[in-house]
């Protein structure tokens, strides 16, 4: 017996409608740039929401400081958190999010440029839900932003 995979039908993934916030840690505008594209490309529906720290992601997952008075309905349904960030490091804001009960259960989405399988399972050990390597190749980078988000949002039941 043989399984045949078929490649991904871009069309019916961007056209699924994406509801909930989408927030996106990151401090380099390039970066930002793709990763904001990718999800346009999606067709979301969704808030998507930028915060470019560390500090300033934890505020808005736990509604403190300037986010202290942000509505519950934007919630993150989940985040794209970069690992390298100014204030408060990735992995220290993955592991807040994850050490809580009141939001271990939004998917985190790490996006990193490391090359070490350490940093990698360090990722995993602390609860990420995936580990997208920034990728040489901008198409690839996008691409992979793009499934994991529609992945989290419209596929995973949770």
């Amino acid at each position: 017996m043989s399984i045949q995979f078929l490649p991904v039908d871009k069309e019916s993934i961007s056209s699924q409608i994406v509801a909930g916030t989408v927030l996106v840690v990151e401090d380099d505008s390039g970066d930002e740039f793709f990763i904001l594209r990718a999800l346009k490309g999606t067709h979301m529906s969704s808030n998507v929401v930028v915060v470019r720290d560390g500090e300033e992601a934890t505020d808005y997952v736990f509604k403190a400081g300037k986010f202290s008075t942000r509505s519950e309905n934007t919630n993150p349904k989940v985040i794209i958190l970069d690992l390298c960030l100014p204030k408060i490091a990735g992995l220290e804001v993955l592991r807040l999010i994850k050490e809580d009960p009141k939001t271990t259960h939004i998917p985190v989405v790490v996006m990193t440029s490391s090359e070490s399988k350490a940093d990698i399972v360090r990722c995993y050990k602390l609860g990420a839900n995936s580990v997208v390597r920034k990728g040489r190749f901008i198409e690839e980078f996008r691409e992979s932003v793009a499934l994991a988000v529609v992945y989290w949002t419209r596929v995973n039941v949770y």
